[in-house]
């Protein structure tokens, strides 16, 4: 079976062995259920969520074992590297990160500003999708229609406004960023669960994100994948509708569940319908 799966990456700074300025690399996974919502991957989520202090295609490796599906990620390089390298992997893009690096370039000139215009009715199409409650096979229709042909004539744009700009200025690094991504940006038009960006998985690891700005570092890489455990489990509990307190504590004191040599039945998936 194939699988939409998302992933993102928060940094978390480690202090252990006096090697403070360690950037521990946290990546979090989540799979795309359906259009309207996602779930935390909750299949790995007591196994393979962990901290790395180096973010390449091992670590993916340990994260995706037996994955195949389409990966939506940022323009970070090891994914392409981990997709050319393995097969049943199709890369898709973030249209945030884009429209962001034009959002950034749009004070300094117009032409930022036009292309920012430009994506605006592709997103105004996925939310008429979800006000409708509209079915996978209606919105893959939809997007073959009515967003394909302005991501045709978008990329036509960035071709123009890209030859007006210097390559250092903010719209000219704009446009190279977009148009070295642009086909996996289109991919998102080929199935109708899968998803025009990856703000869905940012949202999930804002939790984290916040909190590193208060406890600032993680005193041990030990600490930092339990850390990283406790963050899924509770994440996966809000995504299934599961108060994680009434979670843990169904878990932890049944001793019978605990001695389970898989824990796959465990995880917040699985248990929803017990709350």
């Amino acid at each position: 079976a194939w699988f939409d799966c998302a992933t993102d990456v928060t940094r978390w700074r480690l202090s252990a062995n006096r090697r403070d300025t360690d950037q521990g690399h946290r990546p979090r996974l989540s799979e795309q259920q359906n259009p309207l919502g996602l779930a935390l991957a909750d299949q790995s989520s007591y196994r393979r969520c962990c901290v790395h202090l180096e973010h390449d295609a091992r670590q993916l490796d340990e994260l995706l074992a037996g994955f195949s599906g389409y990966l939506q990620s940022d323009a970070y390089g090891v994914y392409d590297k981990y997709a050319r390298e393995r097969e049943g992997i199709v890369l898709s893009a973030c249209m945030a990160h884009i429209r962001r690096q034009f959002d950034k370039a749009k004070e300094q000139n117009q032409d930022a500003q036009h292309v920012l215009e430009r994506i605006a009715p592709l997103y105004r199409i996925e939310k008429e999708l979800r006000e409708d409650g509209a079915a996978h096979a209606q919105i893959e229709r939809t997007r073959q229609a009515e967003s394909l042909p302005i991501l045709e004539d978008l990329q036509k744009q960035l071709i123009k406004v890209r030859q007006a700009h210097l390559p250092k200025s903010l719209t000219g690094k704009a446009c190279d960023y977009a148009l070295s991504i642009w086909d996996k940006a289109k991919v998102y038009c080929q199935r109708g669960d899968l998803q025009i960006d990856k703000n869905l998985i940012e949202n999930a690891i804002r939790p984290s994100a916040i909190g590193k700005k208060n406890w600032l570092f993680v005193g041990h890489p030990n600490a930092g994948k339990r850390s990283a455990i406790i963050y899924s489990i509770v994440i996966s509990c809000q995504r299934h509708g599961i108060c994680p307190g009434q979670y843990l504590e169904t878990v932890l004191a049944d001793q019978n569940l605990l001695r389970r040599q898989d824990p796959t039945g465990l995880t917040p998936a699985e248990m929803a319908p017990q709350f």
